[in-house]
């Protein structure tokens, strides 16, 4: 592989018994003469470049083709994908730092970015929540990213009229009988080469939310995946940062030797480095965690659960026994989605209920759902709803919000999820009201629950006019004859007691009169 004047030149080789043959490709072919390539790297099954334009590319070597693009906002200057090139982490003209996933087209801005940062290195081992090390010359900020918690993001929705052929031009394939000097050459010998066949190109296109929009209507979307700043790190001087492995740093001295060093934020490995440690005494004693005190013993624990270490904060929480410290990890892996682990703390802690709410959520396939029912675990009861509403099933938000006792948001949900609950949602909340002293609403919601079409403020109880109050045979089809009866007799018992508070005889005895009445009817 060769780089010349910003382009990259691929080529692929082809050893036969007669003549070795070469296929390369140009990147990037297009008729701009401003498109320069501002950096790539290349991993087992992709190359990966990014241009001025602010646009980033995965190239399958395999395939020979595009496996996926994505448009940024403005121009980036670096980017560090991972060993298997499924999440890509960049800079951008602006000093700002994200994680790019080419399966969704999603993206995660790094917090607490230092503009003079300009790499990124991938821990080695943590892969499934792995560890980012970010470092100028002075300090390494250490990141870790959790892919599989859930967060909320509002975005307006996006009507662009470009098209993908515009973003992506297919470079150019030569098939030379030499290797050419000028461009820097990647060679794949297992690839056969048809001279004949074109290759087809497919695209994945992710627009940003910079493009025009044709509608100010904001949509909400769950990203899964999240980053957090753990710490800083002094860096050593002229000490050059290799690899990361488990919070252990591989450096180059200015001498040429390679160091190792623990970052400050994993100072409890020192504990809990052995490989199969369990959280037997014996372990206990060889590792030296028996020997901290109290308070130290809490500070590791705390920095193990900060660095999402939570494997390494149970050996710490076993220790410690506390019911605080178990229901803190409980829910931190709860968050991550990390449920075996979560299981363990709670019952640990002898929280029956909880194990079972874990139990019963943890196979759920829509994740949106699934990250609705932990935030509700959490009490984190607004998220929850936003969850509920995108997911598979929004009648969760309506019955959470009932559940919890919030009238007033289970009515705005039930008027779109459920209209035929408002009734029933109207008497459970006029009996709160009652029970707080609130007569005057409660008489209200009382009136409102007798209406079974609609959720309005119009005046439908008995003593008005028998037709007013009575629901005509079509809506009432909806509703369980003997369920309607009760909640009709609940609602008439609960204005008469009102009518009674608010001094209002005429109109408790006129019920009264009334029930007699149907009585009689029915005899």
């Amino acid at each position: 592989m060769a780089r010349s004047q910003n382009k990259l030149n691929k080529t692929l080789r082809n050893d036969d018994t007669n003549h070795l043959s070469h296929e390369s490709c140009i990147f990037p072919q297009s008729t701009s003469f401003d498109l320069k390539i501002t950096s790539f790297k290349l991993t087992n099954d992709f190359l990966i470049y990014s241009t001025n334009h602010g646009e980033i590319f995965h190239f399958n070597i395999s395939n020979w083709n595009y496996a996926n693009n994505y448009q940024h906002n403005c121009s980036i200057l670096h980017i560090f994908p991972n060993a298997i090139g499924t999440r890509v982490a960049f800079v951008d003209e602006k000093g700002l730092a994200f994680i790019y996933n080419p399966a969704n087209g999603q993206l995660i801005e790094i917090p607490e970015f230092c503009p003079s940062i300009n790499n990124i290195l991938w821990d080695l081992e943590d892969t499934e929540n792995p560890l980012l090390i970010a470092y100028d010359n002075l300090r390494i900020n250490v990141y870790r990213y959790f892919m599989n918690e859930c967060i909320l993001n509002n975005l307006s929705v996006i009507a662009s009229s470009r098209k993908v052929d515009d973003i992506l031009k297919i470079p150019t394939k030569q098939i030379t009988d030499k290797i050419q000097n000028d461009p820097i050459l990647i060679t794949n010998r297992n690839k056969n080469i048809n001279n004949d066949t074109a290759r087809s190109n497919s695209v994945t296109s992710t627009k940003f939310s910079n493009d025009k929009t044709d509608s100010n209507k904001l949509t909400t979307e769950a990203i899964f995946g999240n980053c957090h700043l753990i710490g800083v790190t002094r860096l050593p001087n002229n000490h050059l940062p290799l690899c990361s492995i488990n919070g252990e740093l591989c450096m180059l001295s200015p001498t040429g030797r390679l160091l190792t060093q623990l970052l400050t934020t994993h100072q409890f490995r020192l504990y809990t480095k052995r490989k199969g440690l369990t959280i037997d005494e014996k372990n206990f004693e060889f590792t030296g965690i028996k020997k901290l005190s109290y308070h130290d013993m809490v500070t590791y624990f705390e920095q193990a659960l900060k660095c999402g270490c939570s494997e390494v904060a149970e050996i710490f929480a076993n220790h410690l026994d506390s019911q605080q410290i178990w229901s803190q990890l409980g829910m931190s892996c709860l968050r991550v989605m990390n449920f075996d682990l979560a299981i363990r703390c709670f019952r640990s802690i002898q929280d029956p209920g909880l194990i079972l709410a874990v139990q019963r959520i943890q196979k759920i396939e829509d994740r949106c759902l699934l990250a609705g029912y932990i935030a509700m675990i959490l009490k984190e009861f607004d998220k929850a709803q936003e969850l509920f509403l995108i997911s598979s099933e929004p009648i969760a938000a309506l019955e959470m919000r009932r559940d919890l006792l919030h009238w007033e948001d289970a009515l705005q949900l039930a008027r779109n999820l459920a209209p035929k609950e408002i009734p029933f949602i109207c008497r459970e909340y006029a009996i709160e009201m009652e029970y707080t002293g609130d007569y005057i609403n409660a008489l209200m919601h009382y009136e409102r629950a007798l209406n079974p079409s609609s959720d309005n403020n119009e005046d439908k109880s008995l003593w008005n006019s028998k037709e007013k109050h009575q629901p005509s045979q079509k809506k009432r089809y909806d509703y369980n004859k003997e369920e309607w009866s009760k909640h009709i007799n609940l609602c008439n018992a609960g204005i008469a007691r009102n009518a009674i508070r608010l001094g209002d005889l005429k109109r408790y005895f006129v019920l009264i009169i009334f029930k007699m009445y149907l009585v009689l009817l029915n005899n």
